[in-house]
């Protein structure tokens, strides 16, 4: 296990609603680990979903200040409409280094332009230096013995508290990028298995406009 990459989780679908419905599983799971004290200190502040696309166009694509400034925008009034207390003292969004590695990574996949992902969100807006808020995706160093699926899916429960296991996988093997990166890293594009979708479908509402 000494070469083991890192692993890293992706929430990801082309439906809205699907990355949606992890957002608050993972979310009613946190707060049951806050009322018992257990929340890991790494945990993310909110989870948000957001459409890929307007994270590639703020990496990628925004290169003037204004461009900068409408992209962010336009997350952080997703973000709000979410849940997260975005106020108008600080507008700046920084993404970490493996959300955009994953940018990077998936810009040739056929749903780029349509799909949504789960991102954590740090509120960073207290720092007196570089103020703002951080988007990032669960997942960190593998733990001694580990293998990468297995980092992956404890880092997922501490920063996130959403339990996955192998049936999540969406993909045969994880994502790798180039360079550093690549053998040091490694990208598990996750979703909910069908049993929890359906049973979710019949006995909410919340789907009903998914259905039709």
């Amino acid at each position: 296990l000494v070469d083991e990459p890192n692993g890293f989780a992706c929430v990801a679908s082309s439906s809205r609603k699907s990355v949606d419905f992890v957002r608050d599983m993972a979310r009613r799971q946190a707060a049951e680990k806050q009322q018992r004290g257990t929340l890991h200190a790494d945990h993310a502040h909110h989870l948000c979903s957001l459409p890929r696309n307007m994270l590639w166009d703020l990496w990628s694509k925004a290169r003037t200040r204004d461009q900068k400034r409408k992209a962010s925008n336009e997350i952080l009034e997703l973000l709000q409409k979410q849940g997260v207390p975005i106020s108008l003292d600080c507008r700046n969004i920084e993404l970490e280094h493996h959300l955009t590695s994953l940018l990077g990574i998936t810009k040739g996949d056929h749903n780029a332009d349509t799909v949504h992902w789960l991102a954590m969100v740090y509120d960073d807006t207290a720092k007196k230096k570089d103020p703002c808020w951080t988007l990032d995706l669960p997942g960190g160093k593998r733990h001694l013995g580990e293998n990468s699926l297995q980092g992956m899916i404890r880092e997922t429960e501490e920063e996130t508290s959403l339990i996955v296991n192998k049936h999540w996988m969406m993909e045969d093997r994880p994502r790798k990028g180039s360079g550093k990166d690549g053998w040091a890293n490694v990208y598990y594009m996750i979703g909910p298995p069908s049993d929890i979708l359906m049973e979710a479908v019949e006995q909410d509402t919340f789907w009903e406009t998914e259905k039709k």
